[in-house]
């Protein structure tokens, strides 16, 4: 089971995807893409994006990160729900 909820959205007229990705509660998995992805954050305080080994990163609202493909990451949670623009590039 996936700790977010999903939608699948169109952009307009141009027949690409991208998702919206809303997380509410508290989890601890790390995931790995089959493509790369760009997240842009639309809602959501005090969240952190970690990426591999690397340090967590505090995610911003309005900023966009890129998740390279086939590399293990994890979102870690903040203090409210968080909702994410999900596209694959």
């Amino acid at each position: 089971m996936k700790p977010y909820i999903e939608e699948i959205h169109e952009k307009h007229g141009t027949k690409e995807f991208y998702r919206v990705r809303t997380y509410t509660e508290p989890f601890d998995t790390w995931f790995k893409e089959d493509s790369t992805q760009r997240i842009q954050v639309f809602s959501g305080e005090g969240w952190n994006l970690q990426i591999s080994e690397n340090k967590p990163i505090l995610m911003e609202i309005g900023k966009q990160y890129s998740i390279p493909r086939k590399q293990f990451y994890r979102i870690i949670k903040g203090d409210e729900k968080l909702v994410l623009r999900v596209e694959i590039i």
